[in-house]
């Protein structure tokens, strides 16, 4: 069953700074924020995923942040919820605007191990400049 979505689209503008918009999708919520491209990151965040989980304690994180208008800010955490090895991916995305305009939204995609490891070979194998996009799909059984 699929239980939530990660999409990465890059845009490459010679004018301006190039961007990688992610949008990160459960059955109920949906953030959306865009950061400058720094694949070489999300290549890391992927080498680690290939391999996770090694214990049940571990748990890996990956945050990202704009110093945009509202330096906005992502935080990807796989981690186990039990004793078996079951795994999810948090999502936490901030904003950081002053109040009334601040948006912080936590989820999390339940998805399992292989599904995580499936991520992490995508963004290690992910070439923008020839696939500007990529969709990962949360699996559980």
């Amino acid at each position: 069953m699929v239980t939530g979505t990660l999409t990465f689209a890059a845009s490459k503008d010679y004018e301006a700074d190039s961007t990688i918009d992610v949008t990160v999708a459960s059955q109920k919520l949906e953030a959306q924020a865009s950061f400058f491209r720094h694949e070489d990151a999300w290549k890391e965040f992927g080498k680690q995923l290939i391999h996770f989980p090694s214990k049940t304690s571990e748990c890996l994180v990956f945050d990202v942040s704009c110093n945009g208008m509202y330096h906005a800010s992502l935080r990807l955490e796989a981690y186990c919820y039990d004793w078996q090895g079951h795994t999810a991916l948090r999502v936490i995305t901030d904003n950081n605007a002053a109040n009334p305009h601040r948006v912080r939204l936590e989820f999390s995609i339940p998805a399992e191990a292989g599904s995580l490891n499936q991520l992490g070979y995508m963004l290690v194998n992910w070439q923008p400049d020839t696939s500007p996009e990529i969709t990962w799909q949360a699996q559980t059984s």
